[in-house]
């Protein structure tokens, strides 16, 4: 991608969907800087580029963005670094992060890239939640510097997993944060702005998020409402990943608010339509162990063998 086809790029969006500079520049650069590149009269490292693209929900091959031999290098390093924890060779994953410590430019990017995968690498070696929380807290805080003000509408994805980890794990410094309010405000951001494989796979992952919230919180209406909203963007696409455990996660909703009330009878049939549309896919994704879990599920609580 030209350096002049970049800033189209993102002065286009920017100004489409109303975002000010200093929203979209936020911790990844100085709103002077975004200025000239979207006027074509500077260019910036591959990173930076992808970060900021990040926010408006596009991606590019990387090497489209590539600057110099310097910044190539780099991203050669980071996707040996992203291929040795795809394989979960952690202990080569260290090596390179070490490497790219010392070579890194001093910018809160590359930063936030290091800080994260290391976060990564200290998971796999069983440090605690806490701290991994900790090291992801530090990393968000390079580019979102008004997290702590839960103003994390305009994310990037990688800001964005972080900020889902920390959720996830009830970071004690967050711990009176209404996650429910923020998380759909997130998702209001992808929803909107995203596209493509990109924007089904961040609303997939805030929708599941969203879910597991919920089930925490026991309001199980709001669970099959997410789960509901879930399905249907996901039935548009060609992936069958998560419709069943969706499918199967509305069976066991419906059995808890119904199974003993008056409504049991018809909610029943409900359940079981579930439970049958979550089997079908579960055989068709040969996976066995969850076929097993819903067997289960439907002769405890149901009563009903779903195999005759």
């Amino acid at each position: 991608m030209e350096i002049n086809t970049l800033g189209v790029v993102l002065k286009y969006y920017r100004e489409k969907y109303e975002i000010v500079q200093d929203d979209l520049c936020d911790g990844i650069c100085i709103p002077a800087v975004l200025s000239k590149v979207e006027s074509g009269e500077k260019i910036i490292d591959s990173l930076v580029a992808e970060r900021l693209l990040g926010r408006i929900g596009k991606t590019v091959l990387q090497f489209e963005l590539l600057l110099n031999d310097e910044d190539y290098g780099l991203w050669k390093l980071r996707e040996e670094i992203k291929k040795a924890e795809q394989i979960e060779d952690y202990v080569q994953m260290e090596f390179l992060l070490e490497d790219y410590r010392k070579q890194m430019p001093s910018k809160s990017v590359h930063k936030q890239f290091y800080l994260y995968h290391c976060a990564k690498c200290k998971l796999f070696d069983g440090a605690s939640r806490e701290t991994i929380c900790q090291m992801l807290y530090e990393a968000l805080l390079l580019t979102k510097s008004k997290a702590d003000e839960m103003d994390v509408c305009l994310c990037n994805p990688i800001e964005i997993e972080m900020l889902l980890f920390l959720y996830q794990n009830h970071f004690s410094k967050w711990e009176n944060r209404d996650v429910e309010k923020e998380l759909l405000k997130i998702l209001s951001h992808v929803q909107k702005i995203y596209s493509g494989r990109l924007k089904q796979e961040m609303e997939t992952r805030i929708l599941l998020e969203l879910i597991a919230y919920e089930k925490q919180m026991g309001d199980y209406i709001r669970v099959i409402k997410y789960a509901d909203e879930a399905i249907g963007f996901l039935s548009q696409g060609r992936s069958l990943e998560h419709i069943a455990e969706l499918h199967f996660i509305k069976a066991q909703m419906i059995e808890k608010l119904y199974n003993q009330s008056k409504e049991w009878d018809i909610e029943q049939r409900a359940c079981k339509r579930e439970c049958l549309m979550a089997y079908h896919v579960f055989d068709i994704m040969e996976q066995e162990e969850k076929k097993k879990e819903l067997e289960k599920f439907c002769e405890e609580k149901l009563g009903w063998q779903i195999t005759k």
